[in-house]
């Protein structure tokens, strides 16, 4: 008699899924999907919206910035290759950002989000005020 066929053990990931009725949702967003390999569609791996818009908000909060600036200004040497002013930039940035990254989800565990949101815009609408306010005592 043969042995019967047995399903490999399924690898387990967690990735963010919508709720539905068919789905237990946890508080926090995640859910545990177990898959066997082959059967990879069940698993959204990038939410493509929400990378757009962080890609936009990004793009254009670093336009024209302190950061912008540097960069250019190190690119204007004409003796230093623009591949390493450009590599050295863009490895600044994805650090900043993962620290970004990693300070937000820490401080969401302690503050309340529509909290930080006030607190990040109360912020900057006093840096703007402020440079609005040096800008024309300079005028």
């Amino acid at each position: 008699m043969e042995a019967p066929l047995l399903a490999p053990d399924p690898i387990v990931h967690f990735i963010r899924v919508r709720c539905n009725e068919s789905m237990r949702c946890e508080e926090s967003g995640w859910e545990q999907v177990h898959y066997w390999p082959g059967f990879l569609h069940r698993a959204k791996l990038v939410d493509w919206k929400l990378l757009a818009t962080v890609f936009v908000s990004i793009f254009i909060a670093e336009m024209a910035d302190k950061t912008q600036l540097v960069t250019m200004l190190f690119a204007t040497d004409k003796a230093v290759s623009k591949w390493v002013v450009f590599l050295g930039s863009a490895s600044a940035l994805v650090l900043a950002s993962a620290i970004g990254v990693v300070a937000g989800n820490l401080l969401s565990q302690f503050i309340n989000m529509k909290i930080l949101s006030i607190i990040a815009g109360s912020g900057f609408i006093l840096i703007g005020a402020w440079t609005l306010y040096h800008g024309l005592q300079a005028a």
